[in-house]
């Protein structure tokens, strides 16, 4: 049996980064330029049960709750599975990025 399942990409599903506030601005916006890439991508970390998701790009250390479409679920039977948590770990080696005031509801903790 496989413990753990964890997904790494660059640019985040979840952020409260200021940029997500923006998306009409080509270069702050995390959607392609076609729309949105993340809603069939959490199908697929929902069906195959992926527990972690690391991202980047975001200059900020940031976890999530256990997230369904941007929203904090919790398993159907005691330790069942839930959903993927997310997890920004961009916060080596640069400046930080602002974080948008008050934080998002999914944000459950920041640095």
């Amino acid at each position: 049996k496989t413990p753990w399942i964890i997904l790494s990409g660059h640019r985040p599903m979840y952020s409260s980064s200021s940029a997500l506030q923006k998306p009409n601005s080509r270069n702050a916006s995390y959607d392609l330029d076609n729309g949105q890439w993340w809603p069939d991508v959490e199908d697929l970390l929902v069906k195959y049960q992926v527990d972690l998701c690391l991202w980047g790009h975001v200059h900020n250390a940031e976890q999530t709750c256990p997230l369904i479409n941007g929203r904090c679920v919790k398993p159907s039977a005691p330790g069942g599975y839930d959903a993927p948590v997310h997890a920004v770990i961009g916060n080596g080696g640069q400046s930080l990025s602002p974080h948008c005031l008050p934080q998002t509801a999914c944000c459950c903790s920041s640095d």
